[in-house]
C-alpha cells in the first residue's frame, strides 16, 4: 500500500490522489510504527492542509524514531507556515543535534535566518548544504533569496529563471511563490512585458 500511495502521488490526478490517500491510510493501519509510512501520511496530511493529522503523526513519529530528522524538518516546516519562528528554529537546532546528517534541516535552518536577516547565516549554511551535495538546485534558490533581501534584482532574476522549471516539478505549489518573486524583480528592474 505504501509503495502504491507514493507512486500515485507523483502521477497528479485526483482520482489516483484519492486512491493514493486510501493507500497510505491503509499502510498506517497496517504498520502505524513504520517510519516511512508516518512520515508519507504526514506528507499526504500536509498537501491536505490538514496539519493537525500532520501534526499528530510526526509528534506519534518523533516519539517512535527520536532520531529521524525528517520527522523535526516537517514539523519545523509546519511551524513555519504557521509563523510560529522560534518553535521552528528550536525543532531545527533539536533535530540538527538528533540528526546531523539530515540535511533538509539545514535548509531549514538557511529560511530561518532568512527570515531573521541573518544573511552570513543564511550564505554559511548554503555552503555547508553545498558540501554535503545538497540539490544544487535548492541551494541555488536560496541564494536568489538572498539576492531578493538585499534587493539585488537581476542576481535574483537569472537565478530564479534557472532554478524555476525544476522547483516547480518538485514542488508544484512553489509556482506561486517563484513567479511572484520573478513578478517582483521584474517590477524593480522595471521590465514590464
Amino acid at each position: 500500500y505504501y509503495e502504491r500511495a507514493r507512486a500515485l502521488k507523483g502521477l497528479r490526478d485526483e482520482e489516483l490522489l484519492e486512491l493514493a490517500r486510501q493507500d497510505i491510510v491503509k499502510a498506517y493501519q497496517l504498520a502505524p510504527d513504520n517510519a516511512d509510512v508516518i512520515l508519507e501520511y504526514a506528507r499526504f496530511s500536509i498537501d491536505e492542509q490538514d496539519t493537525s493529522n500532520a501534526q499528530l503523526l510526526l509528534q506519534t513519529g518523533l516519539q517512535l524514531h527520536p532520531d529521524n530528522g525528517t520527522f523535526y524538518y516537517l514539523l519545523a516546516t509546519i511551524a513555519i507556515e504557521e509563523e510560529n519562528f522560534k518553535r521552528a528554529m528550536e525543532l531545527v537546532t533539536e533535530g540538527m543535534e538528533r540528526s546531523p546528517d539530515t540535511v533538509e534541516l539545514l535548509w531549514k535552518r538557511a529560511e530561518l535566518h532568512l527570515v531573521d536577516n541573518e544573511i552570513d547565516k543564511v550564505r554559511e549554511a548554503i555552503e555547508e548544504m553545498r558540501a554535503k551535495n545538497f540539490d544544487r538546485v535548492w541551494c541555488d534558490y536560496m541564494e536568489a533569496r538572498i539576492f531578493l533581501k538585499e534587493e539585488k534584482w537581476l542576481p535574483a532574476v537569472k537565478l530564479l529563471e534557472d532554478v524555476r522549471p525544476q522547483l516547480v516539478i518538485r514542488q508544484p505549489r512553489l509556482a506561486i511563490r517563484v513567479d511572484s518573486q520573478l513578478s517582483t524583480c521584474f517590477s524593480n528592474l522595471k521590465m514590464w512585458d
